[in-house]
This record gives C-alpha cells, structure tokens and sequence, in this order.
C-alpha cells in the first residue's frame, strides 16, 4: 500500500493553494455590504516588476483604514497561490482604525513562471462581507537559477495519519437508526500516487478522495466537527449541499491548522448531496481532491439491496503530463482552461480496476451513489452491458425507470440501481469516451 506523506513546500510553511497565471476572487458569503465603504486601501495593487529566482522573498505593505460601524475581526488573509502568502497588522479592528496587510511573494513557489502576471490576497472577515477586499501584486520572474527551482521538493517522510492511500474504500457504511448524529471529519494534506509515478499533492478529507461516505436521515439533527491537522498549511472548510443556510456550513468552519470548529444543522430534504472544501480559492481546493457526498434518507427509508456502494468522478490537472513520473502540484492555467489532465473514479487512476474492482453476484442488486466534484465537467454515467432500472436524477425525487446513460453535473450526484441478470466484468465509464485515457473507467465483476 502507498504511503501519504505530508506536503513540505522547500521547508517553508506557506499557504500552499495552486498558482494560478491569473487568479478570479472567489465571491464569498454574505453580507451586501460595499466594500469600498468598509476597507480603504492607500492602494489595491503593486508591481514588483522583474524578480530574480536568486533574489528570494519581497514583501510589500498595503495600508488601509477600516471604516465600518461596527468591530470587525479577521479570520484570514488566504493568497491566490502558493507563492504568496500575507499577514496583517492585527485581527480585530474598531471603527476609524488603520492597519497594514503585508504581501509576501516568493519567486520558487510559482509553478509556472511566465511572462507578466499578477497574485491575490483576500481579507476574510467575521462577520463576513462580499465582495471580501483584494489586493493584487504583479511580477515577472527572471530564470537566474533555472526552471529546476520550480520543482517541489520531496516530502517528510511520515504524515502520522494512519491512512494506507488515498484512494477511498468504495463500501458504503450501513445506515444506523437515531435522531441525533455527530460528524468529525478532518482535513489533510498530503502527497501521494495519483498515476504510476505520478506523486500528487492531494487536500483531503481524512486523508481520501472522495473523503468519507455520510449517512443521516429527514429530521435527524447531526452535529458536525471539521479539525484542520496541525502540520497542514492552509486553511480548510467544508460546505455540505444538505445544509440549509448560507454557505451550508463553510461560514461555520474556516478552520485553522490546529484548530477545529463544530456546528449544527438540521437534515430538511432527502436525496444524495455533496460536500467540498469552501475556502479560498474554492476551485483550487475542490480540483485537490476536498469533496464527497452526504446521503440524507427519506423518513421511511430507502429499500433495501444487496449491495451499495460510494463511486465519485473527479478531474485533476497536475503540471505534469499524463506520463511523466515526479512530484507535482494543481496547474491554475490548466485549471482554468478546463483541460484536465486526468478525470478519474475516486481520487486516483485506475482506483476502481482489477483487484480494487467492485464485485457482486448474479440475482443481487446494486445501488451506486455517483458524485461528481468537478471542478467543471459533467459526467454521463453509464456501466456498460447494464441498465439502470432506478435513477434518482440528480439525486432527487421522483425517480426515473429504465435508464442507460445519466448526467451527473459537477458539484451533483446521483443513485442508480440494478440487478445482475449475467456473470461477468462490467465496466463503469463516463461515455464522453475520450475521458476513459484520462481515467474514468472502473470495473464491476460479478460471479
């Protein structure tokens, strides 16, 4: 079994979000107000100009004065990339006070350094404002030292989690009868093998992609803990589809590494829903691996079957090629073209063939949960030599009969059942066919 190491970003403990040639701010939550009338910058953006690799780290300083009527407190300040980090002068502020938001920018933490470009840095704030404020730094690097500094450099050697690979049991856990649930789940991150020599640096919930399969019922109350682990770098949320409210739980738990914090919801609507990491940069997180599905039963329940269990595609896009063996981390240009290198079943290629296959008997039914973290294509989902005699579109109700291929857009998922007429391998594919290279194939073998 492969070993989950812990990220280490050349020894320094920087956020460690994917870089990005041009970064989007991400839209929090939830209160109209102008932000503009809350945060007054001297100025929002800066130019460094031509930055030499062998010259390391700049720094500039943004002053600014609050101006809202009320105290604000500071959460955090994520940047846009790994390569720039920022701090601020102090973490609560009063009406009229001023403070100063340094930037830090670090030339060899840029994955691909090319022409002119700009990073950002958000203020997080509770309570929460949207837009949240921004400032940007521009940049070009000078190659002094060669593009071999832009490589990660190897990992710790133990990440004291337990986990075996990253790649998540497919099993389901029975659903247990009672009327108040708690949830703990924590956020890792590690590097691990996403293809034969392909070493990834993952953001996980318990330390597999999908995280784990949760099961509540209408009306249960569930109280839910997120921890971020200590040596983790960033911070870590999580926002459940079933939740009612804004943000659907991710205003609750921007959570430090380190720290943890818990909330509770009460389970409204039945059907199958995702979860996935809600800190910025959304997308950088979610494309990482940060996502999986959370299943809220009817009152009465779902029929029963033989077997049921947890498949979820998802898309990665590495610096690296498909092919090429080494350590690598998110591409943002990649990411923002949609051009995924791989789009896979559980976190991991070929995750679901051979010896990891799903396995049933002729006579048995199966029910699949399918989710799709995206971050942006749509799956249409099929198991060959197969029709699905129930599908719960998109999750929901009613049902549909008879069904060969089904859509599962990103950030949605799906059940499907059937029962096994005939012995043999089955295969599980997305039939946009030009994916199965990039990996969105598994098996089902049935005796």
């Amino acid at each position: 079994m492969k070993k989950l190491i812990i990220l280490s970003f050349l020894g320094l403990t920087l956020l460690a979000t994917a870089c990005q040639s041009v970064d989007e701010v991400q839209e929090t939550s939830t209160q109209s107000n102008d932000t503009d009338e809350l945060f007054v910058f001297e100025e929002t953006e800066f130019d460094f100009g031509v930055i030499k690799q062998s010259g390391g780290i700049v720094e500039h300083d943004f002053d600014f004065t609050y101006v809202g009527e009320e105290p604000i407190s500071i959460t955090s300040t994520p940047g846009s990339c790994a390569c720039t980090t920022a701090e601020i002068s102090q973490n609560e502020f009063q009406p009229g006070e001023s403070g100063v938001l340094t930037v830090y920018f670090h030339p060899n933490l840029h994955a691909e350094p090319e022409g002119h470009f700009f990073k950002s840095v958000l203020i997080m704030t509770d309570p929460s404002i949207s837009p949240a404020p921004e400032v940007k730094v521009w940049q070009e690097i000078d190659l002094d030292l060669g593009e071999e500094f832009f490589e990660l450099q190897a990992p710790h050697e133990d990440d004291g989690h337990g986990h075996d690979e990253v790649s998540v049991e497919p099993s389901v856990p029975a659903f247990v009868e009672r009327s108040s649930r708690e949830i703990a789940m924590e956020a890792v991150e590690l590097i691990d093998e996403l293809d034969d020599g392909m070493e990834y640096q993952y953001f996980t919930y318990n330390g597999t992609v999908p995280g784990p399969f949760l099961r509540a019922k209408v009306g249960d109350e569930v109280t839910f803990t997120l921890k971020n682990a200590e040596d983790n770098v960033n911070v870590h949320s999580i926002d459940l589809h079933a939740v009612n409210g804004p943000g659907g739980g991710a205003t609750e738990t921007q959570v430090y590494p380190g720290e943890e914090k818990t909330f509770t919801f009460e389970a409204l609507n039945p059907g199958i829903y995702v979860y996935h990491c809600a800190s910025p940069e959304v997308a950088d997180h979610v494309a990482n691996g940060m996502y999986g599905l959370i299943l809220v039963e009817p009152e009465e329940g779902l029929v029963p079957v033989d077997r049921e269990y947890y498949v979820m595609q998802g898309e990665f896009y590495p610096i690296l090629t498909r092919g090429e063996t080494g350590l690598t981390q998110l591409s943002g240009e990649k990411m923002e073209e949609e051009d995924p290198e791989y789009i896979v079943f559980n976190g991991t290629f070929d995750s679901l063939m051979a010896e990891n296959a799903l396995t049933a008997n002729v006579g048995e039914t199966v029910r699949l949960y399918v989710g799709n973290g995206g971050v942006a294509k749509s799956s249409n989902f099929h198991v060959i030599g197969e029709i699905f005699d129930t599908v719960y579109p998109e999750g929901g109700t009613p049902v549909i009969n008879n069904v060969q291929t089904t859509n599962v857009p990103a950030g949605g998922a799906t059940i499907v059942e059937f029962t096994l007429d005939q012995p043999g391998t089955y295969k599980l594919v997305d039939h946009a066919l030009s994916r199965l290279e990039k990996g969105a194939l598994g098996e089902l073998i049935v005796q």
